[in-house]
């Protein structure tokens, strides 16, 4: 629908087996970073970097956590420079990249006596030692696409977790679609932005009740409209908040409005970036602060070989500057079924929109280049139905 300097070249696995591996006790593809979000307020020490730790310093207020959750790096993982000279690792985006996967952790299924055919768009924040994930559902009776809700202590426990569908919420009924959820911070308050099909949100200060949310209200007066804007991503820096879209022509616009006045004031859009051709640059822009970098990284889901899914990256020195390709073709891709390795068969040819998994869950939305993971949508080889799995960068 509807950013590093050390040259080195690592590999993705995607394996549809993970998850039974992990519940009979196997160890996993997704234990260094889960068990580094498991710490909670506890983790501290050599080798360890807090959330307030990494992005405070470049954000001010807006990286404070106020949810409940200080969230740590765990020390597992692979060898760090620390071990060998004394320095801290330094994790260059300028790299090869390549992924292995979970497999499907996210599927359709049942709901209420609703059929749910597809899961896409997830958003995911670690907060009050649960995972929240947030998705696009598609209805088998063709009723407007929604919002279902997932909360779970461990990735092992998704596949069992019952989704609460967000339509039972006042004024979220019809169509509401691709959301993304963070928590700002200046007024302790959790945020859903999604499309409806304009840029709307939604707030609560109790996460994990998902029926809390108040009713949809517009970034823009009703009347303002762009032709095809779609997927709407809030990132904020010490002094703006920032909303991206893209255009589903290629194009990438940007409105931004100052953190004291967020989410009003937002300005009228401005081209961001702009591709040749649409499928270049499509749909699903995610953009994150890197940690331990003085770039932005901006991921935007693009159409390669077979009419494959895929992520390009993007790179620029500031929210309001020029975006430059890192990563950005079919032959060269941040994500692709080209630098996905699966354990068997693949189970999906798609690499579609989703979320890296952040060092925190504030408007910064700061990533660790060194421990990356990307949950996604992807279309089953079994019955093209979308569901969603966990990317992890080999060598995280």
């Amino acid at each position: 629908m509807l950013l590093w300097v050390r040259v080195t070249v690592m590999r993705w696995r995607m394996e549809p087996g993970l998850l039974l591996g992990v519940l009979s006790g196997c160890s996993s593809i997704v234990e260094p970073i889960i068990a580094a979000h498991e710490q909670g307020s506890g983790g501290s020490g050599a080798g360890v970097t807090t959330t307030s730790d990494a992005s405070t310093a470049s954000t001010g207020a807006l990286a404070t956590n106020t949810s409940g959750d200080t969230e740590a790096l765990d020390e597992s993982g692979p060898a760090t420079d620390t071990e060998a000279t004394g320095e801290p690792t330094v994790c260059p985006l300028d790299t090869a990249w390549a992924w292995r996967s979970s497999g499907p952790l996210l599927a359709p299924r049942t709901v209420d006596g609703r059929e749910i055919t597809s899961l896409k768009d997830p958003s995911v924040v670690r907060a009050e030692d649960r995972w929240h994930v947030f998705a696009t559902v598609a209805f088998a009776d063709d009723t407007p696409l929604g919002i279902g809700y997932f909360g779970f202590e461990d990735w092992t426990d998704a596949s069992d977790t019952e989704p609460v569908l967000l339509d039972r919420v006042e004024g979220l009924s019809g169509y509401h679609a691709a959301p993304q959820v963070f928590h700002f911070a200046p007024q302790e308050t959790w945020y859903l932005v999604y499309q409806s099909p304009q840029p709307q949100y939604s707030t609560t200060r109790t996460l994990g009740d998902p029926l809390s949310w108040s009713a949809p209200t517009n970034f823009f007066p009703a009347d303002t409209s762009l032709d095809g804007w779609v997927d709407f991503w809030v990132v904020c820096d010490s002094e703006d908040c920032f909303l991206f879209f893209t255009d589903h022509a290629g194009a990438l616009y940007r409105s931004r409005t100052p953190v004291d006045d967020f989410p009003a004031g937002m300005s009228e859009p401005e081209l961001a970036l702009q591709e040749a051709e649409a499928f270049e640059l499509f749909e699903g822009v995610a953009v994150y602060a890197v940690a331990d970098d003085d770039r932005f990284l901006a991921l935007v889901q693009a159409r390669g070989g077979s009419d494959a899914q895929y992520y390009k990256a993007y790179v620029a020195t500031s929210l309001a500057g020029t975006w430059s390709p890192l990563r950005a073709t079919w032959d060269d891709p941040f994500a692709s079924n080209t630098n996905v390795t699966f354990d068997g068969d693949a189970w999906t040819r798609d690499v579609g929109q989703g979320e890296l998994l952040r060092l925190g869950n504030d408007a910064t939305m700061t990533v660790d280049p060194c421990r990356m993971q990307l949950l996604h949508q992807g279309r089953r080889a079994e019955d093209d139905s979308f569901a969603l799995g966990l990317l992890t960068r080999e060598g995280s």
